[in-house]
């Protein structure tokens, strides 16, 4: 899915079929972010919707030499996603609780649905989930990471490993199933 120029020049000039094709073209993309930092599935609406008024607002402030516009917006989501679950505060910061969940065998997991993947990834805690995604799906370094979580590099690494440690200990340390599921997840993106 790329953006080509007359979508980009119409949007820089607030046209609104640009927008509209913009909006048609990035929806699945950017929902799917949304369903991956989100806490609470109510809230992906409202963040889509706040977040595409941010893009066409700011859509001047978009440097094409920087990145390219998917990138630039699927930040925006992350950060207003990001803002989302810290106004709702529905978890604890770094309760490291482990439920170990019976899947049986590693080929149990294979027919899950990416719904029921995601539905185990939930069950991390947030503050370790939202370091997985931004840097295991979405490619951030530790840098990045720290400066949208206002944590430290050293934290973002912890809670990284601390997240593979989860999923370890959920999965029974079978590494098949790990890799699957991180396959299954980039894949269903």
């Amino acid at each position: 899915m790329e953006i080509n120029s007359l979508i980009l020049d119409g949007l820089l000039k607030q046209d609104h079929r640009a927008q509209r094709e913009f909006y048609d073209l990035m929806l699945p993309y950017l929902r799917a972010i949304c369903s991956r930092y989100l806490y609470e599935k109510s809230s992906i609406k409202d963040v889509l919707q706040e977040s595409f008024i941010s893009i066409f607002t700011k859509i001047d402030s978009f440097d094409s030499t920087k990145g390219n516009l998917r990138k630039w917006s699927s930040t925006i989501v992350i950060n207003n996603s990001i803002n989302q679950n810290r106004k709702i505060s529905r978890r604890q910061e770094s309760q490291f609780e482990i439920k170990i969940h019976d899947l049986g065998e590693s080929n149990a997991v294979s027919h899950m649905s990416d719904e029921d993947l995601l539905f185990i990834l939930k069950k991390m805690p947030s503050d370790l989930l939202d370091v997985f995604n931004l840097n295991i799906i979405d490619g951030y370094s530790h840098l990045e990471i720290s400066d949208l979580l206002n944590i430290s590099v050293l934290s973002s690494r912890k809670k990284l490993s601390r997240a593979r440690k989860w999923l370890q200990i959920t999965f029974r340390n079978d590494e098949k199933t790990i890799i699957y599921l991180q396959n299954s997840i980039n894949q269903a993106l």
